[in-house]
């Protein structure tokens, strides 16, 4: 990469001010006992936004969210999208005076809506109302708004301005750069600066408590996205050598939630059993505190409480899957989602900084004796152990034999197992702490349906396995996953599966959860967000090392548009938010040497959802990436996506549209392939090109490249600007930069020139494919 960037945190309330990390949110009281009534949000709540049409044309409804109406993103029992709105309580309204009236109105209070019912409901916004429809009346009773609120909405806790060193790769502003020219001398400076400028407000509109910093690098700069992506992968390049040391440095950056203290822990070598009980119990029990710490601000008095929110946990992290927008029980979710504002997410990383400990085994396990199984563990262990130990507050504490055994890690707090081919399962859940450190054997983890092997769940998990092809398999928040806790799961050699099907491998929601493979040809089997998810306020990452590998998530969970034999996936570097109540996160997928095939569906290979980043990077070898819609560097609905290859001669295939440097609905999408002869094929709004108020890049670094794609909104040409053009006036833009080689294009982009794409329309302006832009620098 060309340039390397520094983040540095400010406080929201204080842009000049530069200080060494981002505020900490302070703990908030639980739901069950009512907030202050300063950290409340005044006001009533009825799940219905407005919209006035250019020119006073009407307010129409644009989204009915659950709540009084009932409502379910775009329709309900009675309002729709686009109705119009023709009085409240028997005034007119437009939507600024309706969003007061709501400021100012009490829970409890009756509203009588009247409006006009629209043509074609649960569809577009049009340009103008349809006065022909039926006039009906509703009447629904007004709730309160901190009860129907996310994270979205209230104040921002963190803000962040990057330094970058050197040039950035594209510069719209500098003469001299590549992009600034072609912009200077096809006059498109004036048109980018207004979608840059409305891009930038966006973060400030639309506040969330936990909207990562590097999220708002990115709508603040877009241009600078490969600095971003850069930021995100530059720490996994030193996995190999401090693989639990990079695992911190990576959450604390993408989490904003540096270290309030450095950690030294050094090494330590256990020369006797009684060494490996002590050696467990300094991995967990001190991290046992520190999530304690973390997690006191949720409010979970006993176990019966945690328990039970450990449930809604559960069925936060299952919604995408069932209904994708949040809307089956949906205070119960967004109770979840609240909550996580008391969450002290610098203790909740600190056992990563603790575990980076160097731990070494000198033990003669041949002569070793062996010690009965105690009777409380009688069906949580099979097989001959060395010592068990009950350390207080914490658990059993289990040190094996070289032969086989079995574990129940519900009933288990850690294991130290110096060989055999071993069994590690869950007979009920497990909160809080668990670790494992395995020497040897070919393993296999399970878990229960709700949560899999490598899982914290409300705690920290660890797993250390030194050799062995292992298999770590499970349903839902499987194989390396965090939901309000901290995972990380860590292989260092063999030829490994992981397999997960939801919130899996690698993936993390309030948290993080970090997947380390040092070596072996892995594969990796996900269905829906897995193999590098962010959630909110999570940072999820797969991490590979070497090898020949396979990621594949392409099924079953059927497409999210009704495609038949396509696959919604969300995984392989994505971020994720749930949309209208909570940020995403991050999510990194990293491979860093072989020759690797990536298989997926829908929404995939690094690209975002609202309010979130996610990045696939891939260090060298000659790798093939298979997707659908919104993949291989996408970004969707306030979203920021980079897919990263360094090296090799590559092949991209995407289908059906948005994929390959694609960017729509105020997003940015970027497709970065450093070298190598490669060949991109695709369908429509493809290899660099965006819609709807969105930036969208393909740049590659040299090598004779293959462009294939369909339609005209493709290789630096972008689409229609429908959404948002009424408010801004505003184009998208779209790059495609070939920065050497012999290349063919489907499109007739001549080699050694500069394409300007796009054209001005004027009979419907907002319907205008301007931006964009095709270089291609010759051999």
């Amino acid at each position: 990469m060309r340039s390397v960037s520094r983040l540095v945190s400010v406080p929201a309330w204080c842009a000049a001010a530069l200080v060494v990390r981002a505020a900490v949110p302070a703990p908030a009281d639980p739901p069950a006992s009512p907030a202050p009534a300063a950290d409340r949000l005044a006001g009533a709540y009825a799940g219905l936004r407005l919209q006035d049409l250019p020119s006073g044309r009407g307010t129409i409804v644009t989204w009915i969210l659950p709540g009084p109406l009932e409502g379910q993103g775009l329709v309900s029992p009675t309002v729709c999208r686009p109705d119009v709105v023709l009085a409240v309580n028997g005034k007119p309204m437009n939507a600024r005076e309706w969003d007061l009236f709501l400021e100012e109105a009490q829970p409890g209070s009756t509203v009588t809506l009247v409006y006009r019912v629209a043509p074609n409901r649960g569809a577009g916004i049009p340009d103008q109302a349809d006065p022909s429809g039926e006039i009906r009346t509703v009447e629904f009773t007004l709730d309160e708004r901190d009860a129907w609120t996310g994270t979205v909405g209230r104040p921002r806790l963190l803000s962040a301005r990057m330094v970058y060193d050197g040039a950035a790769i594209l510069e719209p502003t500098d003469p001299t750069n590549v992009l600034g020219a072609a912009m200077e001398t096809g006059g498109q400076r004036a048109r980018v600066d207004r979608l840059l400028s409305f891009l930038s407000t966006w973060p400030l509109l639309e506040s969330d408590t936990h909207e990562l910093p590097l999220v708002q690098a990115g709508f603040l700069d877009p241009f600078r996205l490969p600095d971003i992506a850069e930021r995100v992968i530059a720490p996994s390049r030193g996995v190999a050598s401090a693989p639990t040391h990079v695992a911190a440095e990576m959450a604390a950056e993408c989490l904003a939630a540096p270290p309030r203290e450095a950690i030294e822990q050094g090494s330590y070598t256990v020369r006797e059993p009684s060494h490996a009980v002590f050696a467990v119990d300094f991995l967990l029990n001190e991290p046992r505190l520190m999530v304690q710490d973390a997690l006191a601000g949720l409010g979970l008095e006993d176990d019966a409480a945690r328990s039970a929110f450990a449930a809604k946990c559960i069925e936060l992290l299952r919604t995408p899957g069932r209904t994708f927008l949040i809307q089956d029980h949906p205070r119960d979710r967004i109770e979840v989602i609240r909550r996580s504002i008391g969450v002290d997410f610098e203790r909740l990383l600190a056992p990563l900084w603790h575990c980076d400990v160097d731990l070494r085994f000198e033990i003669d396990w041949s002569a070793v004796e062996r010690e009965s199984i105690p009777a409380e563990l009688a069906g949580a262990v099979e097989g001959e152990i060395v010592a068990a130990e009950k350390v207080p507050e914490l658990g059993w504490i289990v040190v094996g034999w070289t032969g086989p055994n079995r574990y129940d890690m519900a009933r288990i707090a850690g294991v130290l197992d110096p060989g055999g081919d071993d069994l590690y399962e869950a007979s009920g859940p497990r909160l809080g702490v668990r670790g494992i450190v395995d020497l040897a054997g070919n393993d296999v983890y399970r878990g229960t349906d709700d949560q899999g092997p490598g899982a914290a769940l409300l705690g920290f998990s660890y797993i250390d396995d030194r050799a062995g092809d292992d298999r770590y398999e499970g349903a839902l928040l499987s194989a390396g996953a965090a939901m309000f806790g901290t995972s990380l799961l860590l292989d260092r050699a063999g030829n490994d599966v992981y397999v997960g099907r939801e919130w899996s491998v690698g993936a993390a929601m309030y948290g993080a959860a970090i997947v380390m493979d040092l070596a072996g040809d892995d594969r990796y089997e996900g269905m829906l967000l897995c193999e590098g998810v962010g959630g909110p306020r999570g940072f999820g990452a797969l991490v590979d090392a070497a090898g020949r590998d396979l990621y594949r998530a392409n099924g079953p969970q059927p497409s999210a548009y009704g495609t038949p034999a396509v696959f919604e996936s969300f995984s392989q570097g994505v971020g994720f938010g749930y949309r209208q109540y909570a940020a995403g996160g991050i999510g990194l997928l990293s491979d860093l040497a072989g020759d690797d095939r990536y298989e997926a569906g829908e929404f995939a290979q690094g690209g975002a959802y609202y309010h979130a980043l996610g990045v696939l990077h891939d260090g060298a070898g000659r790798d093939l990436y298979y997707g659908n819609r919104y993949g291989q560097g996408f970004g969707a609905h306030q979203a920021l996506g980079a897919l990263v290859d360094e090296s090799g001669d590559d092949t991209y295939w995407s289908m059906t549209a948005a994929s390959q440097g694609a960017a729509w609905d105020m997003s940015v999408g970027l497709l970065f392939d450093l070298a190598g002869n490669d060949s991109y094929q695709a369908d429509g709004l493809a290899q660099g090109a965006a819609a709807n108020q969105a930036i969208a890049m393909l740049i590659d670094g040299g090598g004779d490249d293959r462009y294939s794609a369909v339609g005209t909104a493709v290789q630096g040409q972008g689409s229609g600007n429908g959404y948002h053009y009424g408010k801004s006036s505003a184009f998208s833009y779209s790059v495609l930069l070939d920065r050497g080689g012999r290349d063919w294009y489907s499109s007739g982009r001549p080699n050694d020139a500069v394409t300007y794409t796009g054209s001005y329309n004027d009979a419907d302006p907002k319907q205008s494919d301007l931006d964009g832009v095709a270089i291609d620098e010759g051999g």
